[in-house]
């Protein structure tokens, strides 16, 4: 599975052609809303074997999930702005999404803070952006991403968050006991 995501993901339009411009055009989920597929020929000869499959299958998984059951891409949208975050509900109704988030130092930055604050605390504004996206992702079935921290990941995950960020594996490993994950993490 491989995870891309467009930030500053400031209208429905762009995440369209971010999902549009990864697809090829044999997946025909959805193509009334989001377009028909651009990837062409011979771009997944080289993939396949950096995913070690053969290249038929890569064709095949190399789309969008959920919007593709078989699919192995992951895109996100990153309501980073308070641009984006106008415009929010609409872009993260667009199919092909998995998840989003709401990028809180540049969310911060966007409204005038200078410290690019991700960690707590956070201004007032920052923090209701994150909810109003956390609540748009319940809506639209995506998982939210925020940043995560071994002091807070057990209240994180609570509140909503399904993908734990900020590259610490004390927290990782907090989370994974904390929701009692089984499955191999290697």
């Amino acid at each position: 599975v491989h995870g891309v995501e467009l930030v500053r993901a400031r209208t429905p339009g762009a995440i369209k052609k971010f999902i549009q411009a990864a697809r090829y055009p044999i997946h025909k989920q959805k193509v009334e809303t989001i377009g028909e597929g651009l990837r062409g020929w011979g771009s997944h000869k080289f993939a396949a074997w950096v995913w070690g499959v053969d290249e038929e299958q890569y064709l095949k998984i190399a789309d969008a999930w959920p919007l593709n059951p078989d699919g192995e891409l992951l895109f996100g949208a990153k309501i980073e702005d308070r641009i984006a975050l106008a415009h929010a509900a609409e872009t993260l109704s667009v199919p092909g999404l998995a998840f989003a988030e709401h990028g809180p130092r540049d969310m911060g930055f966007s409204y005038g803070h200078l410290e690019g604050r991700a960690d707590p605390p956070v201004p007032p504004e920052v923090n209701a952006a994150g909810e109003k996206v956390l609540n748009l992702c319940k809506e639209n079935g995506l998982y939210f991403l925020d940043n995560v921290l071994p002091s807070n990941v057990r209240e994180k995950i609570d509140w909503g968050v399904m993908i734990g960020a900020g590259s610490n594996e004390e927290a990782a490993s907090e989370g994974r006991n904390y929701t009692k994950r089984t499955m191999p993490w290697k």
